[in-house]
């Protein structure tokens, strides 16, 4: 069947398995080699059915997923706010850190950032703080949206996003005031290393912290696989 079926729709099938609960490791194993060509023709949607499907089973491979980051930048003016949030989540959640993605995608999170809802924000923040990714051009943009959309946050939605900051020691004095004034009981959340590095003082991503995780000991077959 997998021969005869396009990359396309190889990876819609995947992500409806996913979707439903239904792990099939030698199907998902197996099908690596047609999915692949989703990384020279797919859309933004194809990406996105493939990462994600991969990562609900927790099952990934390096240089698929390498492709796959590859053809997401290429299109990444192209992608809509769901899947700029479902493409970043899927990397986190393999904890596969490929900084190029990330930071490539940060000019459409700030371009898309009046759009994204407290989940979104939640979901992107937490996926740079994940990884370990700092990027203040993401920072500074959620954190601006959070402030204009805090009284839609449930407590969970700002207790995570505010620790995600903290974690980055980002420290946004009026995003945190917005927040723990609609929730007294964020108050207790530790700001000290955030504190003595402020928004001001323009932490970025390094370029060797980039040479790093890019060429870092994953190898090419996955994890589980």
């Amino acid at each position: 069947m997998r021969h005869e079926m396009a990359s396309v729709t190889i990876a819609s099938v995947l992500a409806s398995f996913a979707k439903a609960g239904v792990r099939n490791d030698r199907l998902f194993i197996e099908v690596i080699p047609r999915v692949r060509h989703v990384a020279t023709y797919g859309t933004p949607r194809d990406v996105v059915n493939v990462v994600s499907a991969y990562a609900a089973v927790n099952l990934w491979h390096y240089k698929l997923f390498s492709r796959l980051a590859d053809r997401a930048i290429q299109l990444r003016a192209d992608f809509r706010t769901p899947e700029m949030v479902a493409l970043l989540k899927a990397y986190a959640t393999v904890q596969m850190r490929y900084d190029r993605l990330f930071l490539e995608f940060a000019p459409r999170v700030q371009t898309l950032v009046h759009l994204l809802s407290p989940g979104d924000l939640v979901h992107i923040m937490s996926s740079y703080a994940r990884l370990d990714i700092r990027c203040p051009p993401v920072w500074k943009a959620t954190a601006t949206q959070a402030i204009t959309i805090a009284h839609h946050f449930t407590q969970q939605e700002a207790r995570t996003l505010l620790e995600a900051y903290a974690s980055q020691s980002f420290f946004n004095r009026e995003c945190i005031d917005v927040l723990t004034r609609r929730f007294p009981e964020l108050a207790s959340i530790s700001w000290d290393s955030a504190e003595a590095t402020s928004e001001h003082n323009g932490i970025t991503s390094s370029d060797a912290d980039q040479s790093k995780s890019e060429s870092s000991n994953k190898s090419e077959t996955a994890q589980h696989v």
